[in-house]
């Protein structure tokens, strides 16, 4: 399966508040060719749409789409998530669009509302008349009946801005009230007026910027109505309880490696919502965030972890961790909820960097859900040791791993979403290990993980390297993957002791109930790759039988014949690569959907039944619902 990249493109030039485009120039997308010929013309007050001839349309059109292929993308952004109108922080807030036409042969209505995320209430944005008050409905061209246009492929326009944009200022009154709030767009099928995209960019008004240079010794709230700006690495302290109410927003500064640790017998209670998650982020604006902007998350718990003497300095001096000769893998480091932590890893010496949250030695009495790690320079969640589990995990842009553990996690995870970009650095969307130093170290690791969807950076740049590389001598039960779109092999299995893990009647390392599809260099040519010469080019999985001299049968055996109900067919996600906003749905019809093939997990309080393949229901995309991010940077 091969994926082209083909754009959509507008030439743009903005002058006095107004937008003034050239008809776009009808090229490519990445999801087929966008037909030049589709009946319509530029709509006078937004010339970078074309609104659609409706009657000129075959009836067909005026339907949706069977399934998901070809759903347009949108991406709505604000130049920060928190305004500090004292400090003038975020001063002149504009809000961006873009939007990937993604061949949909069918008009859309394109409408924008601001929403009070506290009262729910909302107001319709258009280009004549601003924010719409009395409560009336009215599209983003200010038509209460909606015009049916071509969905546009626009990158990052200024929609609302101090200068220059395309339909003047920001609504008055967006930046003025503490609160927390949201700009809204969404896309509606013409024909049905069935929602086939919507994005939010969500942002507080803030009464203060409070700058935080001391560690947390006694009991602290944080509040939504406050900004909180790490200006070093600040531990919560032994004793000490930190609780992060919904919807606050906290800034790790970047000279001061701003970096948020809970200490061993600290705890952090981060229980944010669907609707007011809790953002860790980039002092940074919009369009300047990176990598590295500052620190990251860190827990240090007191249960097991298999080095010797079961206690370990955690990366970049952020504590010690591991329960030692009286470990508690019950130990609880507090809650994470609906918590983002992005642009973060920085560097505290040369190649130790921080990994976006760290699970280090944490015990199964924390309640970790809905966590997305954005843009981490480093690996996105590492457990080193310990049993805390995990569920609707979202790893998104990684520098390095996505999800890593190793010092013997013996914990549990549950729709873990992986989606890499290669431009500048991605590594493995799965490194799992036992330990380094002793592959045969105990307790070995021994995690339980259904419903993984693992994707790579596909066509979107050179790097992204193993699907799940298998190593160390761990173990695990891993079943409900789907692997598709990296470089090199979609599964390895590597090390003498991860064989013995792997072989045998009762292995304690499977890999069952899966897909392994769309990776390799023959699926992705480099420069380095000759299809004439197959030995150039990696495989979907590794061929790796009798390595390091062992009798090993090499990981596409493992995973083809040893290994029950797996399949290296296209799991037919709706558009799972990252070029605007990835939708890692399955469609109708998809592999991902025969339940012959899926292993149902155990009934034990934590895993939740799903007949599917993958991270994503269908009909339930939990990885657009709205707190997530897609920004790149």
């Amino acid at each position: 399966m091969r994926v082209l990249l083909i754009v959509l493109t507008v030439a743009a030039t903005f002058s006095g508040g107004s937008l003034n485009a050239a008809t776009p120039e009808m090229v490519y997308d990445h999801r087929g060719t966008v037909s030049d010929d589709r009946p319509g013309s530029p709509l006078a007050v937004a010339p970078w749409v074309i609104a659609a001839d409706v009657g000129a349309m075959p009836k067909m059109t005026t339907t949706v789409m069977t399934g998901a292929a070809g759903k347009p993308s949108v991406l709505v952004e604000t130049n920060y998530p928190a305004y500090d109108p004292a400090s003038n922080l975020g001063d002149g807030m504009s809000v961006y669009l873009s939007v990937m036409g993604n061949a949909y042969d069918s008009p859309v209505i394109m409408y924008c509302y601001w929403r009070n995320r506290a009262t729910g209430d909302r107001f319709f944005i258009n280009a004549v008349d601003g924010i719409v008050a009395d409560g009336s409905v009215t599209d983003l061209f200010g038509s209460e009946d909606g015009i049916p246009v071509w969905a546009p492929t626009v990158d990052r326009l200024e929609l609302f801005g101090p200068t220059a944009a395309a339909f003047g200022p920001a609504p008055a009154g967006a930046t003025a009230a503490t609160g927390r709030y949201e700009f809204v767009v969404e896309l509606r099928d013409y024909g049905t007026g069935i929602p086939v995209s919507k994005s939010t960019a969500m942002y507080n008004v803030v009464d203060e910027t409070m700058q935080i240079s001391s560690n947390i010794s006694s009991d602290t709230t944080w509040s939504a109505d406050n900004l909180y700006y790490l200006l070093t690495a600040i531990f919560v302290e032994a004793g000490a309880t930190l609780t992060i109410e919904p919807g606050t927003v906290v800034m790790g500064d970047t000279v001061g490696k701003g970096t948020l640790i809970v200490a061993q017998d600290g705890m952090i209670m981060a229980e944010g919502t669907a609707n007011q998650p809790i953002i860790m982020t980039s002092p940074q604006e919009l369009g300047s965030r990176a990598p590295q902007d500052w620190g990251g998350l860190i827990l240090n718990g007191r249960a097991t972890i298999n080095v010797d003497g079961g206690v370990s300095e955690g990366e970049g001096d952020t504590g010690e961790f591991g329960g030692g000769g009286n470990p508690d893998d019950g130990d609880s480091s507090g809650n994470l909820h609906y918590v983002r932590v992005e642009f973060a890893g920085i560097e505290f010496s040369p190649d130790n960097e921080l990994n976006g949250i760290a699970f280090q030695g944490t015990g199964s009495g924390g309640s970790y859900h809905h966590i997305q790690v954005h843009y981490n320079q480093d690996d996105g969640i590492e457990f080193f040791g310990g049993t805390s589990a995990v569920k609707y995990a979202l790893l998104t842009g990684i520098g390095d791993d996505s999800m890593d553990w190793t010092m013997g996690w013996r914990g549990k995870a549950q729709f873990v979403a992986v989606v890499q970009e290669g431009q500048v650095r991605a590594d493995q969307g799965f490194e799992c290990d036992n330990l380094g130093s002793n592959n045969v170290a105990e307790p070995v690791a021994n995690p339980q993980i259904y419903n993984a969807t693992v994707i790579g950076s596909a066509d979107t740049g050179p790097r992204s390297d193993q699907g799940l590389l298998l190593r160390e001598g761990t173990g695990g039960k891993l079943h409900n993957f789907i692997v598709y779109g990296f470089h090199e092999w979609g599964l390895n299995v590597d090390h003498e002791a991860t064989f013995d893990q792997a072989n045998g009647t009762d292995p304690n390392l499977t890999l069952a109930n899966s897909i392994v599809y769309g990776n390799g260099t023959d699926f992705w040519y480099t420069e380095d790759c000759n299809p004439a010469e197959p030995d150039t080019c990696f495989p979907n999985i590794a061929d790796d039988a009798g390595e390091d001299g062992t009798d090993w049968q090499g990981s596409d055996v493992w995973f083809a014949e040893d290994m029950a109900a797996n399949r290296e067919v296209d799991p037919g996600l709706s558009n799972p690569v990252y070029h605007l906003v990835p939708d890692l749905e399955p469609m109708p019809g998809s592999a991902a959907l025969m339940s012959d093939y899926v292993k149902f997990p155990p009934d034990d309080g934590f895993f939740e039944a799903a007949p599917y393949l993958g991270a994503v229901a269908p009909g339930s995309n939990w990885t657009q619902d709205g707190w997530t991010i897609w920004s790149k940077n």
